[in-house]
């Protein structure tokens, strides 16, 4: 269940990727594929096959205190990075 605190933490979150020069397409994810749907979710086609940045973002999240899920999906594009927003843990 979404809260008006994740929708401003959400809102502000996306402002911030704009602003650092990030194209974002979608702030509507679904959290399928989570095992816990909490906190941040990074979600990149493979280990393999990602962009390089994923890694710095996963990192300077957590670094900043987030609790951040990393994840993959073969449908996610090889250059893509989806950035899923979810209830605190």
């Amino acid at each position: 269940m979404r809260s008006s605190e994740l929708d401003t933490f959400a809102d502000e979150l996306v402002e911030v990727v704009k602003e650092a020069g990030w194209r974002v397409e979608s702030d509507v994810v679904a959290l399928a594929g989570f095992e816990k749907g909490l906190g941040l979710g990074v979600v990149v086609r493979s280990q393999q096959e990602h962009p390089a940045i994923a890694d710095i973002l996963v990192n300077t999240l957590t670094n900043l205190g987030f609790k951040v899920e990393a994840d993959t999906n073969s449908r996610v594009p090889t250059n893509e990075i989806r950035l899923v927003i979810a209830p605190k843990p």
